[in-house]
C-alpha cells in the first residue's frame, strides 16, 4: 500500500511539473524585428531570403531562413527557420495576400514542443517586418 501511495505521489508530481513547464511554455510571447540580408535567391516558383534578428532594444538575438514556394497565381506556402540562443522555431503554412498569421510547427532546444502561431507585420519598404510569436 505504501509503495502505491509514493507512486501515486511521484506521478502526480510528476504530471504537475509537466503540465506547468508546458503551461508557462505556451503562455510565452516575443517580438522581434527582422532585417533582410542581401536579395535573395530564386526562379518563378520559389524564392528564399535569410533576415537577422533583432530583439526591440536593438541587441542581435538571432537569424532565419524564409522559403516561399507558389501554389497558385497570388498564393504561396511558406517555411521558416528562426534560430535563436538555445533554440530554433520552424513555422510553416499558406501565405495569400492579407495572411498576417502562420502557425508554429515545431522546435528544437528550449523550443522543444511548443506549438502556436507568429504574427507578421511587413513595414512599408519590404525587407523589414516584425514577427510576434504567441507560444
Amino acid at each position: 500500500m505504501r509503495k502505491l501511495g509514493l507512486a501515486l505521489t511521484t506521478l502526480a508530481v510528476s504530471l504537475a511539473v509537466l503540465w506547468g513547464s508546458a503551461a508557462a511554455a505556451q503562455a510565452r510571447s516575443f517580438t522581434v524585428l527582422a532585417v533582410q540580408q542581401g536579395d535573395g535567391h530564386g526562379d518563378r516558383n520559389s524564392f528564399v531570403f535569410h533576415e537577422r534578428l533583432f530583439a526591440k532594444n536593438g541587441e542581435h538575438v538571432g537569424r532565419n531562413r524564409v522559403e516561399f514556394t507558389r501554389e497558385g497565381r497570388r498564393s504561396f506556402h511558406v517555411k521558416a527557420l528562426f534560430r535563436f540562443q538555445g533554440g530554433k522555431i520552424r513555422v510553416a503554412g499558406p501565405l495569400s495576400r492579407g495572411t498576417t498569421v502562420l502557425p508554429i510547427t515545431g522546435g528544437k532546444g528550449r523550443y522543444h514542443g511548443i506549438s502556436g502561431r507568429l504574427v507578421v507585420k511587413e513595414k512599408e519598404n519590404f525587407n523589414r517586418e516584425t514577427f510576434h510569436f504567441s507560444l
